[in-house]
Protein backbone atom coordinates (compact mmCIF):
# COMPACT_ATOMS: atom_id res chain seq x y z
CA UNK A 1 0.00 0.00 0.00
CA UNK A 2 1.41 3.58 -0.81
CA UNK A 3 2.01 5.69 1.91
CA UNK A 4 0.15 8.29 3.13
CA UNK A 5 2.16 12.01 3.57
CA UNK A 6 -0.64 13.26 5.68
CA UNK A 7 2.28 16.26 6.59
CA UNK A 8 1.41 17.79 2.82
CA UNK A 9 -0.90 20.90 2.66
CA UNK A 10 -3.97 21.46 4.23
CA UNK A 11 -5.89 22.38 1.57
CA UNK A 12 -5.14 19.63 -0.66
CA UNK A 13 -5.47 16.85 2.00
CA UNK A 14 -9.18 18.43 2.63
CA UNK A 15 -9.91 17.91 -0.77
CA UNK A 16 -8.29 14.24 -1.01
CA UNK A 17 -11.07 11.74 -0.86
CA UNK A 18 -10.28 9.15 1.84
CA UNK A 19 -10.30 5.29 1.59
CA UNK A 20 -12.76 3.40 3.83
CA UNK A 21 -12.16 1.06 6.82
CA UNK A 22 -12.96 -0.75 9.62
CA UNK A 23 -11.23 -0.91 12.94
CA UNK A 24 -10.50 -1.28 15.90
CA UNK A 25 -10.59 -0.87 20.00
CA UNK A 26 -7.79 0.10 22.21
CA UNK A 27 -6.20 -1.66 24.86
CA UNK A 28 -4.11 -4.47 23.36
CA UNK A 29 -5.46 -5.47 19.80
CA UNK A 30 -8.76 -4.03 17.82
CA UNK A 31 -7.83 -2.71 14.00
CA UNK A 32 -9.59 -3.27 10.34
CA UNK A 33 -8.45 -3.80 7.09
CA UNK A 34 -8.42 -0.80 5.27
CA UNK A 35 -10.78 -1.28 2.00
CA UNK A 36 -8.38 -0.09 -0.29
CA UNK A 37 -10.40 0.45 -3.14
CA UNK A 38 -13.26 2.46 -1.75
CA UNK A 39 -13.22 6.02 -1.83
CA UNK A 40 -15.14 8.40 0.03
CA UNK A 41 -15.88 12.12 -0.41
CA UNK A 42 -13.80 14.31 2.12
CA UNK A 43 -16.09 14.40 5.08
CA UNK A 44 -15.34 18.42 6.12
CA UNK A 45 -18.66 19.92 6.34
CA UNK A 46 -19.16 23.17 5.17
CA UNK A 47 -18.72 25.28 8.01
CA UNK A 48 -15.10 23.36 9.14
CA UNK A 49 -13.15 25.78 7.71
CA UNK A 50 -14.49 28.71 9.72
CA UNK A 51 -15.40 26.92 13.01
CA UNK A 52 -13.13 27.66 15.92
CA UNK A 53 -11.02 24.31 17.35
CA UNK A 54 -12.35 22.27 19.92
CA UNK A 55 -11.88 23.45 23.32
CA UNK A 56 -11.33 21.21 25.82
CA UNK A 57 -14.14 22.66 28.51
CA UNK A 58 -13.94 21.66 32.19
CA UNK A 59 -17.37 22.79 33.04
CA UNK A 60 -19.02 20.87 29.84
CA UNK A 61 -16.89 17.62 30.90
CA UNK A 62 -17.59 18.19 34.94
CA UNK A 63 -21.72 17.93 33.73
CA UNK A 64 -23.99 15.91 34.78
CA UNK A 65 -25.70 13.52 31.90
CA UNK A 66 -27.66 11.20 34.49
CA UNK A 67 -30.66 11.99 33.43
CA UNK A 68 -30.56 11.84 29.69
CA UNK A 69 -28.22 8.47 30.40
CA UNK A 70 -30.85 6.72 32.70
CA UNK A 71 -33.22 7.70 30.11
CA UNK A 72 -31.85 5.61 27.59
CA UNK A 73 -31.05 3.06 29.09
CA UNK A 74 -34.15 2.29 30.05
CA UNK A 75 -35.94 3.07 27.00
CA UNK A 76 -37.73 0.48 25.21
CA UNK A 77 -35.94 -1.62 21.76
CA UNK A 78 -36.47 0.80 18.98
CA UNK A 79 -37.90 -0.09 16.16
CA UNK A 80 -35.75 1.82 13.85
CA UNK A 81 -33.00 4.43 13.70
CA UNK A 82 -34.97 6.97 13.00
CA UNK A 83 -37.22 6.00 16.49
CA UNK A 84 -33.93 5.56 18.18
CA UNK A 85 -33.13 9.59 17.45
CA UNK A 86 -36.33 10.52 17.58
CA UNK A 87 -36.30 9.18 21.51
CA UNK A 88 -33.32 10.74 22.31
CA UNK A 89 -34.12 14.18 20.28
CA UNK A 90 -37.73 14.21 22.61
CA UNK A 91 -36.12 13.71 25.89
CA UNK A 92 -32.91 15.53 25.78
CA UNK A 93 -32.59 19.36 27.31
CA UNK A 94 -30.18 20.51 24.55
CA UNK A 95 -27.62 19.11 21.72
CA UNK A 96 -25.10 18.10 24.11
CA UNK A 97 -27.60 15.51 25.72
CA UNK A 98 -28.61 14.65 21.92
CA UNK A 99 -24.68 13.48 21.89
CA UNK A 100 -24.43 12.21 25.18
CA UNK A 101 -27.29 10.06 24.37
CA UNK A 102 -26.87 8.33 21.24
CA UNK A 103 -22.92 7.72 22.29
CA UNK A 104 -24.29 5.66 25.37
CA UNK A 105 -26.93 3.70 23.63
CA UNK A 106 -24.56 2.95 20.70
CA UNK A 107 -21.84 2.31 23.47
CA UNK A 108 -24.14 -0.41 25.23
CA UNK A 109 -25.99 -2.10 22.74
CA UNK A 110 -23.86 -2.52 19.08
CA UNK A 111 -20.88 -5.56 19.69
CA UNK A 112 -17.88 -5.21 18.11
CA UNK A 113 -17.32 -8.06 15.97
CA UNK A 114 -13.97 -9.39 17.22
CA UNK A 115 -14.96 -12.87 15.24
CA UNK A 116 -14.88 -11.05 11.83
CA UNK A 117 -11.73 -9.27 13.10
CA UNK A 118 -9.48 -12.21 13.04
CA UNK A 119 -10.83 -14.09 10.48
CA UNK A 120 -10.29 -11.45 8.23
CA UNK A 121 -13.68 -11.26 7.24
CA UNK A 122 -14.89 -7.55 7.87
CA UNK A 123 -17.30 -6.15 5.74
CA UNK A 124 -18.35 -2.47 5.39
CA UNK A 125 -22.21 -1.66 6.90
CA UNK A 126 -23.73 1.08 6.93
CA UNK A 127 -25.81 2.65 9.35
CA UNK A 128 -29.04 1.01 9.14
CA UNK A 129 -27.33 -2.82 8.63
CA UNK A 130 -25.12 -1.89 11.92
CA UNK A 131 -28.67 -0.65 13.90
CA UNK A 132 -30.33 -3.97 12.79
CA UNK A 133 -27.56 -6.24 13.64
CA UNK A 134 -26.23 -4.81 16.69
CA UNK A 135 -23.02 -5.72 14.92
CA UNK A 136 -19.97 -3.91 13.61
CA UNK A 137 -16.16 -2.86 13.97
CA UNK A 138 -14.80 0.81 14.30
CA UNK A 139 -16.47 1.70 11.02
CA UNK A 140 -19.98 0.85 11.60
CA UNK A 141 -20.00 2.63 15.49
CA UNK A 142 -19.05 5.94 13.78
CA UNK A 143 -21.75 5.51 10.40
CA UNK A 144 -24.18 5.05 13.06
CA UNK A 145 -23.24 7.35 15.56
CA UNK A 146 -23.09 10.43 12.49
CA UNK A 147 -26.71 8.86 11.21
CA UNK A 148 -28.38 8.99 15.02
CA UNK A 149 -27.08 12.35 15.35
CA UNK A 150 -27.73 13.70 11.71
CA UNK A 151 -31.52 12.40 12.44
CA UNK A 152 -31.50 14.04 15.84
CA UNK A 153 -30.58 17.11 14.00
CA UNK A 154 -26.46 17.19 15.06
CA UNK A 155 -23.55 17.44 12.30
CA UNK A 156 -21.57 13.98 13.13
CA UNK A 157 -18.97 13.30 10.59
CA UNK A 158 -17.03 10.27 10.56
CA UNK A 159 -13.37 10.49 10.68
CA UNK A 160 -10.56 8.31 9.50
CA UNK A 161 -7.20 7.53 10.50
CA UNK A 162 -4.70 5.94 12.35
CA UNK A 163 -5.05 4.94 16.70
CA UNK A 164 -2.11 3.03 18.40
CA UNK A 165 -2.78 -0.36 20.23
CA UNK A 166 -2.80 -2.47 17.65
CA UNK A 167 0.54 -4.31 17.58
CA UNK A 168 -0.62 -7.73 18.55
CA UNK A 169 -2.14 -8.20 14.10
CA UNK A 170 -0.69 -9.22 11.39
CA UNK A 171 1.37 -6.12 10.01
CA UNK A 172 -0.85 -5.80 6.35
CA UNK A 173 -4.28 -4.96 9.11
CA UNK A 174 -1.60 -2.68 11.19
CA UNK A 175 -0.46 0.13 8.36
CA UNK A 176 -2.08 2.94 7.03
CA UNK A 177 -5.44 3.87 7.78
CA UNK A 178 -6.71 1.42 10.80
CA UNK A 179 -9.40 3.56 12.62
CA UNK A 180 -12.21 5.76 12.71
CA UNK A 181 -14.50 7.97 14.71
CA UNK A 182 -16.37 10.92 14.51
CA UNK A 183 -16.53 14.96 15.67
CA UNK A 184 -19.12 16.95 16.40
CA UNK A 185 -20.42 20.46 16.19
CA UNK A 186 -21.54 22.03 19.84
CA UNK A 187 -21.63 25.05 21.61
CA UNK A 188 -20.11 26.58 18.10
CA UNK A 189 -16.85 23.89 18.24
CA UNK A 190 -15.88 20.59 17.18
CA UNK A 191 -15.66 18.03 19.92
CA UNK A 192 -13.88 14.51 19.47
CA UNK A 193 -15.93 11.44 20.16
CA UNK A 194 -14.81 7.57 19.91
CA UNK A 195 -17.61 5.67 20.89
CA UNK A 196 -15.61 2.36 20.03
CA UNK A 197 -13.56 3.00 22.16
CA UNK A 198 -16.41 4.18 24.44
CA UNK A 199 -17.69 1.04 24.57
CA UNK A 200 -15.10 -1.42 24.98
CA UNK A 201 -12.51 -3.16 24.00
CA UNK A 202 -10.98 -6.66 22.17
CA UNK A 203 -8.62 -9.12 24.54
CA UNK A 204 -6.56 -10.74 21.58
CA UNK A 205 -8.51 -13.60 19.82
CA UNK A 206 -9.99 -14.11 23.30
CA UNK A 207 -13.25 -11.50 22.47
CA UNK A 208 -14.81 -8.12 23.09
CA UNK A 209 -15.30 -6.84 26.38
CA UNK A 210 -18.23 -4.26 27.37
CA UNK A 211 -16.39 -1.28 28.99
CA UNK A 212 -18.44 1.44 28.93
CA UNK A 213 -16.08 4.60 29.39
CA UNK A 214 -17.49 8.13 28.80
CA UNK A 215 -13.70 9.38 28.72
CA UNK A 216 -14.00 9.49 25.03
CA UNK A 217 -17.04 11.43 24.88
CA UNK A 218 -15.41 15.08 24.30
CA UNK A 219 -11.98 14.10 24.62
CA UNK A 220 -9.91 17.43 23.98
CA UNK A 221 -7.72 17.72 20.60
CA UNK A 222 -4.57 17.22 23.22
CA UNK A 223 -5.14 14.57 25.19
CA UNK A 224 -7.01 12.84 21.95
CA UNK A 225 -3.96 13.13 19.57
CA UNK A 226 -1.69 11.07 22.25
CA UNK A 227 -3.65 7.72 20.58
CA UNK A 228 -5.57 9.05 17.15
CA UNK A 229 -3.99 11.06 13.93
CA UNK A 230 -6.66 11.79 11.58
CA UNK A 231 -5.46 11.30 7.80
CA UNK A 232 -7.58 15.20 7.32
CA UNK A 233 -4.81 16.99 9.89
CA UNK A 234 -7.42 19.30 10.13
CA UNK A 235 -9.60 16.73 12.29
CA UNK A 236 -6.59 17.23 15.02
CA UNK A 237 -8.39 20.34 15.85
CA UNK A 238 -5.05 21.98 16.98
CA UNK A 239 -2.99 25.04 16.02
CA UNK A 240 -0.42 22.83 14.45
CA UNK A 241 -0.27 19.31 11.93
CA UNK A 242 1.27 16.15 13.91
CA UNK A 243 3.43 14.33 11.78
CA UNK A 244 3.43 10.30 11.32
CA UNK A 245 6.85 9.71 13.00
CA UNK A 246 5.56 12.50 15.68
CA UNK A 247 2.36 10.56 15.93
CA UNK A 248 4.22 7.09 16.73
CA UNK A 249 7.06 8.96 19.12
CA UNK A 250 4.87 10.60 21.47
CA UNK A 251 3.96 9.03 24.84
CA UNK A 252 0.86 7.65 24.54
CA UNK A 253 0.06 6.15 28.30
CA UNK A 254 -2.23 2.18 28.84
CA UNK A 255 -5.39 3.34 28.02
CA UNK A 256 -7.07 1.85 30.87
CA UNK A 257 -4.94 4.01 33.18
CA UNK A 258 -6.11 7.46 31.50
CA UNK A 259 -9.70 5.78 32.05
CA UNK A 260 -9.37 5.28 35.06
CA UNK A 261 -7.88 8.27 36.44
CA UNK A 262 -10.84 10.07 34.31
CA UNK A 263 -13.44 7.58 36.59
CA UNK A 264 -11.68 8.60 39.36
CA UNK A 265 -12.55 12.54 38.69
CA UNK A 266 -9.39 13.94 37.20
CA UNK A 267 -10.02 16.93 35.17
CA UNK A 268 -8.47 16.90 31.01
CA UNK A 269 -6.01 19.29 32.63
CA UNK A 270 -4.90 16.93 35.58
CA UNK A 271 -4.51 13.95 33.10
CA UNK A 272 -2.61 15.85 30.67
CA UNK A 273 -0.27 17.30 33.04
CA UNK A 274 0.09 13.74 33.97
CA UNK A 275 1.08 12.72 30.49
CA UNK A 276 3.24 15.44 30.17
CA UNK A 277 5.29 14.72 33.58
CA UNK A 278 6.12 11.03 32.04
CA UNK A 279 5.23 8.36 34.77
CA UNK A 280 1.45 6.98 35.04
CA UNK A 281 0.77 4.11 37.29
CA UNK A 282 -1.01 1.09 36.54
CA UNK A 283 -4.66 0.65 36.63
CA UNK A 284 -4.54 -1.48 39.78
CA UNK A 285 -2.39 1.52 42.00
CA UNK A 286 -4.81 4.71 40.60
CA UNK A 287 -8.06 2.25 41.86
CA UNK A 288 -6.94 1.20 44.91
CA UNK A 289 -5.56 4.69 46.25
CA UNK A 290 -8.98 5.31 45.22
CA UNK A 291 -10.90 3.08 47.24
CA UNK A 292 -8.61 3.65 50.00
CA UNK A 293 -9.86 7.57 50.35
CA UNK A 294 -7.45 9.45 48.38
CA UNK A 295 -8.75 11.89 46.54
CA UNK A 296 -8.06 12.31 42.80
CA UNK A 297 -6.20 15.45 43.49
CA UNK A 298 -4.11 13.61 46.06
CA UNK A 299 -3.57 10.85 43.93
CA UNK A 300 -2.52 13.14 41.40
CA UNK A 301 0.33 14.89 44.03
CA UNK A 302 1.36 11.56 44.14
CA UNK A 303 1.91 10.30 40.52
CA UNK A 304 3.80 13.90 39.65
CA UNK A 305 6.11 12.97 42.63
CA UNK A 306 7.31 10.03 40.52
CA UNK A 307 6.44 6.87 42.18
CA UNK A 308 2.48 6.08 43.37
CA UNK A 309 2.39 3.71 46.57
CA UNK A 310 1.09 0.62 46.09
CA UNK A 311 -2.49 -0.05 47.97
CA UNK A 312 -4.98 -2.92 49.00
CA UNK A 313 -8.55 -2.80 50.19
CA UNK A 314 -10.28 -5.69 52.05
CA UNK A 315 -13.76 -6.94 52.16
CA UNK A 316 -13.36 -8.15 55.44
CA UNK A 317 -11.78 -5.09 56.98
CA UNK A 318 -12.65 -2.01 55.00
CA UNK A 319 -10.07 0.36 55.17
CA UNK A 320 -10.03 4.43 54.81
CA UNK A 321 -6.96 6.41 54.64
CA UNK A 322 -7.24 10.01 56.37
CA UNK A 323 -3.87 11.38 56.78
CA UNK A 324 -0.83 9.48 54.74
CA UNK A 325 1.70 10.68 52.35
CA UNK A 326 0.34 11.15 48.58
CA UNK A 327 4.13 10.26 47.27
CA UNK A 328 5.03 6.68 47.01
CA UNK A 329 9.17 7.34 47.47
CA UNK A 330 9.54 8.65 51.48
CA UNK A 331 12.62 10.62 52.36
CA UNK A 332 15.02 8.54 55.27
CA UNK A 333 14.96 9.75 58.05
CA UNK A 334 11.70 12.01 57.91
CA UNK A 335 9.07 11.53 60.16
CA UNK A 336 5.47 11.11 58.63
CA UNK A 337 2.34 11.18 60.31
CA UNK A 338 -1.09 8.85 59.39
CA UNK A 339 -4.09 8.55 60.55
CA UNK A 340 -6.31 5.29 59.44
CA UNK A 341 -10.09 4.36 60.33
CA UNK A 342 -11.30 0.63 60.00
CA UNK A 343 -15.25 0.49 59.43
CA UNK A 344 -14.79 -2.45 62.30
CA UNK A 345 -12.35 -2.75 65.19
CA UNK A 346 -9.05 -4.11 63.82
CA UNK A 347 -5.50 -3.63 64.83
CA UNK A 348 -3.06 -1.80 62.03
CA UNK A 349 0.93 -2.54 62.01
CA UNK A 350 3.79 0.03 60.52
CA UNK A 351 6.47 -2.15 59.11
CA UNK A 352 9.93 -0.93 58.75
CA UNK A 353 11.97 -3.13 56.19
CA UNK A 354 9.00 -6.20 57.53
CA UNK A 355 10.25 -5.13 61.06
CA UNK A 356 7.63 -4.16 63.32
CA UNK A 357 8.04 -0.66 63.89
CA UNK A 358 4.19 0.59 65.48
CA UNK A 359 1.19 -1.83 66.51
CA UNK A 360 -1.83 -0.01 67.33
CA UNK A 361 -4.21 -1.00 69.79
CA UNK A 362 -7.71 -2.57 68.09
CA UNK A 363 -10.16 -0.32 67.53
CA UNK A 364 -11.83 1.92 64.34
CA UNK A 365 -9.12 5.00 64.97
CA UNK A 366 -5.34 3.98 64.29
CA UNK A 367 -2.97 6.54 64.25
CA UNK A 368 0.73 6.73 63.86
CA UNK A 369 4.11 9.21 63.88
CA UNK A 370 6.91 7.30 61.94
CA UNK A 371 10.49 7.83 61.08
CA UNK A 372 11.07 6.29 57.86
CA UNK A 373 14.85 4.45 57.35
CA UNK A 374 16.17 3.49 54.20
CA UNK A 375 14.03 0.53 52.30
CA UNK A 376 10.56 -0.14 52.66
CA UNK A 377 7.24 1.29 54.83
CA UNK A 378 4.57 -1.03 54.97
CA UNK A 379 1.17 -0.62 56.81
CA UNK A 380 -0.67 -3.35 57.22
CA UNK A 381 -3.76 -4.69 58.76
CA UNK A 382 -4.73 -7.33 60.55
CA UNK A 383 -7.50 -9.91 59.00
CA UNK A 384 -9.47 -12.59 61.15
CA UNK A 385 -7.12 -11.92 64.25
CA UNK A 386 -3.88 -13.58 62.75
CA UNK A 387 -2.28 -12.27 60.13
CA UNK A 388 -1.30 -8.95 58.81
CA UNK A 389 -1.56 -7.89 55.39
CA UNK A 390 -0.31 -4.24 53.61
CA UNK A 391 -2.88 -1.35 53.20
CA UNK A 392 0.03 1.15 51.87
CA UNK A 393 3.87 -0.02 50.82
CA UNK A 394 5.95 2.78 50.18
CA UNK A 395 9.62 3.13 49.36
CA UNK A 396 12.14 4.73 51.58
CA UNK A 397 14.90 5.99 49.13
Amino acid sequence: MKKIDITRDRAVAMRRSKPDLTAGIPFLPTILVILSFILVSAVTPLHASTGEPAKALENIRKRDYSRIESLVRKMPTPRSLQALAAFIRKNSSDDWEIARGAYVWIAENIRYDSQALFSDSITVRDAETVFRTRLSVCDGYARLFEAVCGEAGLTAPMIYGYAKGLSELPPRLRNGINHAWNAVWLSGAWRLMDVTWGAGYVSGQKGYENNFTSFWFDTSPELFAHWHLPYNPYWLLLEREITVPEFQAMQSPEIASIEKMHEVGFTTGMIREVITRGYLPEMYRISSMNLLGFSAREIQQGILSGYLPQGWQYDDVRVRVVTAPTQGALSSGRKYRFAIKTEKPAQIAAFVNNRFSELSPEGTSHHFTITCRQGELKLSVRRNGRDFYPILIYKTI
